[in-house]
């Protein structure tokens, strides 16, 4: 089974103030982290409860 998860990566901030969005995919047991090329602003990113 796969699963996948959309990160905010607040750890590499730009001087913008943007971070970048990654995506994690899970498989097998072994996780894969690959960025998007995308930056949002903080105050954009919705944050959910992830469980």
């Amino acid at each position: 089974m796969v699963t996948y998860k959309i990160l905010l990566d607040t750890r590499r901030a730009k001087a913008d103030g943007t971070y970048p969005i990654q995506i994690r995919i899970t498989s097998n047991r072994q996780s894969i982290t690959s960025n998007t090329g995308v930056f949002v602003n903080d105050k954009q990113w919705e944050r959910v409860r992830q469980c």
